[in-house]
Order: C-alpha cells, then sequence, then structure tokens
C-alpha cells in the first residue's frame, strides 16, 4: 500500500503517474485501487494520540511483565485498524510502527526467558512451580493454535506428568 499526503492533492483533478525505470523494456501495473481515506476529526486525533501515549507507556514499563506489552500491543492494533478507514499522518504511522516493533521484540525476549526458565524449573524438579507459572501464561496466551499457546499445552501436560 502506498500512502500519499492529503497536502499533495488539489481540488479538481490530481495524476497517479507509474514511472518505469527501465526504457524500451515492458512492464505491468495491477490491481490499483484508489481510495480516499477520511480525515481524522479533533476527538479520533485525540484518541489516537492517547493510544499512542499509553501504548508508549505500558511498553515502558515492560519490566513488570508481560500484561503491559500484551496491552501496547492491543492499543497499536487499535490505531491500525483506524489507519484502514481514515488518514493517519506518516509521524502517527511511524510511531505506531516503531512502539509495535519494540513491543514486539521484548514480547520474544519475555517468552524466551520465559521457556529457559520453565526448562530450569523442570530440571531442577521446581514441577508446581513451573505449573503455577504454565497456568499463568496461559491466561495471557489462551489460543492454543498459536504458538506460545500450544507450547504452554504441551508444556503444562508434560509437568503434569512428573507429579
Amino acid at each position: 500500500m502506498v500512502r500519499i499526503d492529503s497536502d499533495k492533492f488539489h481540488v479538481g483533478s490530481n495524476t497517479l503517474k507509474f514511472i518505469h525505470k527501465a526504457p524500451f523494456s515492458s512492464y505491468l501495473v495491477g490491481k490499483v485501487k484508489i481510495e480516499q481515506l477520511k480525515e481524522v476529526d479533533g476527538a479520533l486525533k485525540n484518541r489516537i494520540q492517547m493510544y499512542l501515549s499509553e501504548a508508549e507507556s505500558l511498553y515502558e514499563q515492560r519490566g513488570l511483565g508481560i500484561v503491559n506489552l500484551l496491552k501496547s500491543k492491543n492499543l497499536i492494533s487499535k490505531i491500525e485498524k483506524i489507519g484502514k478507514d481514515f488518514y493517519l499522518s506518516t509521524e502517527t504511522l511511524d510511531k505506531a510502527r516503531s512502539i509495535s516493533f519494540r513491543v514486539a521484540e521484548s514480547e520474544e525476549q519475555f517468552i524466551s526467558e520465559f521457556w529457559f526458565t520453565i526448562d530450569q524449573k523442570i530440571s531442577l524438579g521446581k514441577y508446581r512451580s513451573a505449573l503455577e507459572d504454565l497456568e499463568e501464561m496461559s491466561k495471557h496466551f489462551p489460543d492454543v493454535t498459536s504458538e506460545v499457546g500450544g507450547k504452554v499445552i504441551q508444556y503444562t501436560k508434560r509437568v503434569e506428568s512428573f507429579l
């Protein structure tokens, strides 16, 4: 998807050009869909800024657990949904992408450390503690078809077999 800032449009007609960089060779342009996104009004703009601010704040508090990362991820998802129907500034999109990227990195790190801790507890025979951690994690990743949710179920069965 290519976004064109609304200040680039003029009242009346506008021209969209596809410029081919290799002269005298053929090329094909297919499936071109042009939509004019709605402008964001003041209330929605404030809500988006609140989502961004809260997502950033929750990310900064990521040390408190996975819950803050998941809440931050959810807020960014709301912004992305708004961006499908409304024109969002490049600055807003860049900030949302930046937060999303950092949240994904931290989530991946948290999950990696979680599995390391679970493996340690199992190898040390701390099965009850491992099971408690797995039950807590299953609350945050209830979808058993997801990678993490499925792995939680597998590990839970494995740990329960030791009890």
